[in-house]
């Protein structure tokens, strides 16, 4: 009669009961086979419990449940990706319309805007071939007379 190797597991964990134990000492003893056996079954034993991943905490599959549970909407990093997409279109929208309102006043009153739109949204000052020749005139005009 052969031991098997869930016997023998039992019997490397310490779960066998001393006349069982007992039992299987004597038959360790006097089998080599049965021997070897034994030390291959403790060898796995011993690896897979040095490669054991360490206890998630007591109610770890209670968390990962609730959470499997939650829709999506609810995860926090899909969360802030929706409001950074809500905030981006207000943005973007309320920029357009202020760009919009340049272009139309530019266009209604090119005197009070400074001539252009571009003038206009950087914030310079109108410049136009008459400006050019009035400063030419009363710079270096006078210098050259000099």
């Amino acid at each position: 009669m052969s031991v098997s190797l869930d016997r023998l597991l039992s019997h490397h964990r310490g779960e066998l009961s001393d006349a069982e134990a007992e039992a299987l000492r004597q038959r360790l003893a006097s089998d080599p086979a049965l021997r070897a056996d034994a030390a291959r079954v403790a060898s796995m034993a011993d690896g897979l419990a040095e490669t054991a991943a360490p206890s998630f905490g007591p109610y770890f599959s209670d968390r990962v449940m609730a959470r499997l549970r939650t829709p999506p909407e609810a995860d926090p990093v899909v969360a802030f990706g929706d409001a950074l997409r809500r905030l981006f279109v207000r943005v973007a929208l309320a920029s357009a319309v202020v760009v919009a309102g340049f272009a139309i006043a530019a266009e209604r009153d090119d005197d009070f805007y400074g001539g252009s739109f571009v003038e206009a949204a950087l914030g310079l000052p109108p410049a136009a071939a008459e400006t050019f020749i009035a400063f030419e005139a009363e710079t270096l005009v006078p210098l050259q007379a000099q």
